[in-house]
């Protein structure tokens, strides 16, 4: 059955579903292109997910190269790298 985003389906796995994966990073790549200064808080609002759902998505995200984060934790910025 699909997942559909924000549902609970039990699985605490730190990845994201393969049905709710395309959504959630092109949601992700929209934000990040509008505002390269986008927090975590407000990616997780965006993708309901909570704040610590949206951190693990974007660490799963870093280290596939889809995002990169360039200067300190607090005022840095995300980058989308471009794609081979």
């Amino acid at each position: 059955s699909a997942v559909t985003v924000g549902e609970d389906n039990g699985n605490n796995s730190d990845d994201v579903g393969e049905d709710e994966s395309v959504n959630v990073v092109k949601i992700i790549v929209e934000l990040i292109q509008e505002n390269p200064r986008v927090s975590i808080k407000e990616i997780s609002l965006q993708i309901m997910k909570s704040q610590r759902q949206a951190e693990r998505i974007m660490a799963t995200l870093k280290s596939k190269g889809i995002v990169e984060r360039t200067g300190a934790a607090h005022g840095g910025i995300w980058h989308i790298p471009p794609q081979k």
